[in-house]
């Protein structure tokens, strides 16, 4: 959390944590001296900073298990992967809709970074649509209109010719 804050540069006021793990709960309420040095160590972090905020979820209601458990994606963009637990927003309303734009709706201009960047191609593409949207997807997406691109099939067809 202490990371994540400083990468964003945002300082968050309040923060509770969630676990399904009754073992993870078990370290932090304990005395650190009573774990190998691997676990003690981060227990000893976490309770000099935030172990009342740890509390226990259910294994369905922890949406970081999904992801582990080869979830396909189109599953997890309808699950609570992207919107987190019912509970969340029960207590802290932060969000109310959860739907992922698509690649078109979320740029409408994407058509034409391409074309802006002078041919470019999917990384280029991709790195710079990202400068501004995070799109789920979108390299796939970029790929595929780079391959319908007319100036780029003219320019390799002479080169497949050879």
């Amino acid at each position: 959390m202490d990371f994540t804050c400083k990468a964003l540069n945002y300082r968050i006021s309040q923060t509770q944590f969630y676990t399904d793990s009754t073992i993870v709960l078990a370290w932090i309420r304990s005395h650190a001296s009573r774990w190998k040095t691997f676990v003690a160590n981060r227990v000893v972090k976490i309770q000099t900073s935030f172990a009342t905020q740890w509390h226990q979820i259910s294994g369905s209601a922890n949406p970081a298990d999904l992801a582990t458990r080869g979830v396909s994606s189109s599953t997890l963009l309808t699950s609570i992967w992207l919107c987190g637990p019912k509970f969340l927003h029960e207590t802290f309303p932060f969000q109310t809709d959860c739907s992922v734009p698509s690649l078109n709706d979320a740029v409408p201009e994407e058509r034409y970074y391409h074309e802006i960047l002078l041919q470019a191609g999917t990384q280029l593409v991709q790195s710079c649509i990202q400068e501004q949207y995070w799109i789920i997807g979108a390299r796939d997406v970029i790929r595929h209109l780079i391959r319908k691109c007319i100036k780029c099939c003219k320019v390799e067809l002479p080169s497949l010719i050879k």
